[in-house]
């Protein structure tokens, strides 16, 4: 993801994200907060803001509120992250192992 979004888009998705999230948001589920990262790194940087989004996410899954979630589209495809080949297969091996791994557990 960052070789492919600038530190600046990585860093307004982040933003928009974690307002959204706060729309759903309660007194009982607390979910993290927004940190505005100040390293010198511009690559340091989007690597923590990636962190932060896959860290909210995590939570929000964790208490059930992705589906209360906004969801996001794209108006061009040219602009969504693509998957090489080896890294489409290394997610399907993964999922099948999940998969027997679940079965053999039952």
């Amino acid at each position: 993801m960052i070789e492919f979004y600038t530190a600046d888009e990585i860093s307004s998705c982040k933003k928009i994200i974690f307002d959204n999230a706060k729309e759903i948001e309660t007194d009982i589920i607390l979910l993290p907060d927004f940190v505005i990262h100040h390293d010198m790194d511009v690559h340091i940087c989007a690597t923590k803001d990636m962190d932060d989004i896959f860290m909210l996410l995590s939570a929000m899954n964790e208490y059930n509120l992705l589906d209360l979630s906004h969801r996001y589209v794209t108006d061009s495809i040219d602009k969504l992250a693509s998957l090489s080949s080896e890294q489409c297969l290394d997610r399907i091996s993964g999922r099948i192992d999940s998969m027997e791994e679940a079965i053999e557990n039952m």
